[in-house]
């Protein structure tokens, strides 16, 4: 059985000032060509559909197109699809009884009572069934008044104990979380950092997945596993931060075949216009301009003082300019800020800083032993 995996779609998001709905709806339709191409079992979407929780009429319109789309071109393909930490619930369940008689299936809440459980689906193959078990992003207290919870790490091992897995099976594990291995935790982007608790308070160990198969991660914009090779974030098909510009974007394809038999492989998407970092001086990043890449939208980081602000003259070649970075500015501001408070700046201390925001690496060695020289000289020279 194979499976297509994707998360974190963020309809809706602006990259700075820049609607992004073409760029998404492009990426969405390589999507629905790569299904038709490869002809998966299912395609799952791991939470954060929409990047509000109140989408305006555009985001809905826009998904609301890609499914459409997606079951005409792909109608035997099943869509499984739970509800993230920035989707509302009852938004995201709009029309799920017009989805189901079109084979989309939606989950958005975790269980409710004692009584209810996580909604499950079976598909069936050549080595039997494969369990696909929908669990929505949880917060404690969407569960405490029937469980008996303290934290993140609670809730999702309560619920999902409360499941009768047979694990002589194929189980399949949908979940948006922010899941660590140990004491090692998956790389962050700057664009998912301030939806994460502080202190690591929305951890969940991953040993309460065990008894899964493949577990089908959303929540983290890389895509990567946490430990093992059957739990994985796909990351977000799009780049949304400078942080992500050096990501590879895609689809996170799984075939199961007899139970323990799993293979990953992994479809890049295409960006187009890309979204990338241009760096150097103002001489360096304009000659980096060209027809192909003129229209990407561009994080520029000027290495250089410059005088007047270039932003104008940096126009003229890129028209999609989402920030512009100058480790110049930003010293200056920083001793400023400082002197501002009547904080005594340690010469040493400010150049170290300098010299690391302008060169991207540590001053040390011959280097940093020049400089305290240079400072000392001048120190005594002061005091003459």
């Amino acid at each position: 059985m194979k499976l297509f995996h994707i998360s974190d779609l963020h309809i809706g998001k602006q990259l700075k000032t820049y609607n992004l709905t073409q760029l998404q709806n492009d990426v969405f339709h390589q999507i629905i060509e790569k299904t038709k191409e490869q002809q998966p079992d299912v395609l799952i979407i791991a939470g954060d559909v929409y990047d509000k929780n109140v989408p305006s009429a555009e985001a809905f319109d826009l998904f609301d197109t890609f499914l459409k789309d997606f079951t005409k071109t792909n109608p035997k393909v099943p869509v499984y699809i739970i509800a993230g930490n920035h989707d509302d619930a009852s938004r995201l369940q709009f029309g799920s009884t017009f989805f189901r008689d079109h084979n989309i299936f939606i989950s958005t809440l975790p269980p409710q009572s004692n009584d209810s459980f996580l909604m499950k689906q079976t598909l069936t193959d050549a080595y039997g069934n494969v369990n696909f078990y929908f669990l929505p992003f949880t917060r404690p207290s969407m569960v405490r008044g029937w469980l008996d919870v303290k934290n993140y790490q609670d809730a999702i091992e309560q619920l999902i104990a409360r499941e009768a897995i047979d694990t002589r099976q194929r189980n399949v594990l949908i979940s948006h979380q922010f899941y660590v291995y140990g004491q090692s935790r998956p790389e962050r982007s700057e664009s998912e950092l301030n939806y994460l608790s502080v202190g690591g308070l929305d951890c969940v160990d991953t040993m309460v997945v065990d008894d899964f198969d493949y577990v089908a991660l959303g929540h983290i914009h890389r895509a990567q596993k946490v430990g093992k090779e059957s739990i994985r974030y796909s990351g977000t098909p799009i780049k949304y931060s400078l942080s992500e510009v050096d990501h590879i974007k895609g689809i996170q394809v799984v075939e199961m075949k007899e139970k323990g038999n799993i293979t990953y492989d992994f479809i890049p998407l295409v960006s187009s216009p890309d979204i990338r970092k241009v760096e150097g001086t103002l001489q360096e990043i304009l000659a980096q301009a060209s027809e192909s890449n003129k229209d990407d939208y561009v994080y520029i980081v000027l290495k250089e003082n410059i005088p007047y602000n270039p932003l104008d003259l940096l126009r003229e070649r890129y028209s999609h300019i989402v920030e512009v970075q100058n480790p110049w500015m930003r010293a200056q501001l920083h001793l400023a800020e400082a002197q501002q408070d009547g904080k005594e700046i340690d010469p040493m201390e400010a150049f170290r800083e300098f010299y690391a925001q302008i060169r991207d690496e540590t001053l040390e060695g011959s280097k940093e032993q020049l400089m305290m020289d240079i400072i000392d000289q001048a120190q005594k020279g002061d005091k003459a």
